[in-house]
Formats: C-alpha cells, structure tokens, sequence
C-alpha cells in the first residue's frame, strides 16, 4: 500500500467540478433553465435546490417538506430562511448523529 501510494496510484480522488457562474449563466441563455416552460421551471427549481440547500439526488427533492424550512429574522429585523436538512448522504439517522440535549 505504502509502494502504491508512493507511486501515485490511487492518491487523485474524483470529485465533479463545481458549476461556475459562467456555466449557470449558459443554462440559462440556452433555454435549459427557464421560468416559462415547465421543463425548464421543474430544472430551475432542481438546480436552485442544488446549489443552494445541497440538495443531491432526486429522492432528496422528492422527500421535501414545508417543516424543513423556517422564517426567521436577525437583529437587525431582515429576514432569512433556515433549511433543516433530514438526511444526507453522510447522516445514517441514528441517535447519536441526532445532537439532541435536555
């Protein structure tokens, strides 16, 4: 393992590559995103979703619920939205993971 490692196999870890502003911005011109189709409504919301909440498959879309997101306002009286996330592909759901305290 310590050779392998040495030699560079197996140490480049694959990750996608994040959108940039550029590419959302050719998403949008090109139609792909749009408010007056419903496609393109339905994609808009997904990538909002995404790129805003971290949102990640469709089963994460699917299982929202109006619970999960709360307004709030700060002290200097703006108001802003918190997204309680239910699961993630890190979160097992177990007590533990719960971080609930009396």
């Amino acid at each position: 393992m310590k050779e392998l490692t040495a030699a560079g196999i197996g140490v480049h870890v694959l990750h996608a590559d994040p959108v940039t502003m550029d590419d959302e911005m050719q998403l949008w011109r090109s139609g792909v995103l749009n408010t007056t189709t419903s496609k393109g409504l339905s994609y808009a919301v997904f990538f909002h979703n995404c790129s805003t909440f971290g949102l990640r498959g469709n089963t994460e879309h699917r299982n929202l619920d109006s619970s999960q997101f709360v307004l709030h306002s700060d002290c200097a009286g703006e108001n802003y939205i918190q997204f309680y996330s239910w699961n993630s592909k890190t979160f097992q759901g177990g007590l533990d993971q719960r971080r609930m305290y009396c």
